[in-house]
């Protein structure tokens, strides 16, 4: 049995590298990949149309919260959205974790949202960037932040 798929991907070296890995994994089981590449702003377009099998994806986390991820799954915008996920119980505890303040009960909240998602699968982990900082001794009060956007208030240089 052959199946046929396309996928799409912005257009970058590391995504295409990826598609291909990806697109030869899937040879090995019968199945053909077609990568189609675009730039963003066609490729956002494409995705809004949900007219894909597999379409790649990913940013770094910009506050430190899970909400930054899990609210994603509960958008009904499909550009934000690109698993078209729908599950009411879902939204439902997003809106829960949004209307709780940090602490324990917002943590449980969380960690049955991870698991509904780790269950459901809307999304496939595939790839993690690693991002290297380097700086002089010389430079003070600079620290790299978790999220990847570095303040540079405050930092100086002796």
């Amino acid at each position: 049995m052959q199946c046929h798929t396309n996928c799409f991907l912005s257009f970058e070296a590391t995504g295409q590298v990826l598609a291909e890995a990806i697109q030869g994994y899937f040879a090995k089981v019968g199945v053909t990949v077609k990568i189609d590449s675009y730039d963003w702003t066609t490729y956002k377009a494409k995705v809004k149309e949900g007219d894909y099998d597999i379409a790649f994806y990913g940013w770094t986390g910009d506050n430190g919260d899970p909400d930054n991820f899990m609210n994603l799954l509960a958008d009904k915008d499909p550009t934000m959205n690109i698993a078209l996920y729908n599950n009411d119980q879902f939204k439902s505890l997003i809106a829960q974790g949004l209307a709780t303040p940090a602490g324990d009960s917002r943590n449980v909240i969380y960690t049955q949202l991870e698991k509904i998602a780790a269950t459901d699968a809307p999304w496939l982990p595939i790839s993690h960037a690693q991002t290297l900082c380097a700086y002089r001794p010389n430079v003070q009060n600079f620290y790299y932040h978790m999220t990847g956007i570095t303040p540079f208030a405050g930092v100086s240089k002796k």
